[in-house]
């Protein structure tokens, strides 16, 4: 879980000088497709997704 908040924390903050933040929806769009990958794990990705855990991120 940490891993997924980490991923979707470097998308979505502004502070970054080298890129622009992505919405949200494109964040989460990201995390999909990592998963589908096996780089992170399915059902967490899920669980982040479905009780808006990056709410209180």
């Amino acid at each position: 879980m940490m891993s997924i908040a980490d991923v979707f924390d470097a998308l979505t903050t502004s502070e970054r000088p080298y890129k622009q933040a992505l919405v949200v929806d494109v964040a989460l769009s990201i995390l999909d497709e990592e998963a589908r990958k096996n780089k992170l794990d399915k059902n967490l990705v899920n669980l982040f997704k479905t009780n808006k855990i990056y709410n209180y991120i």
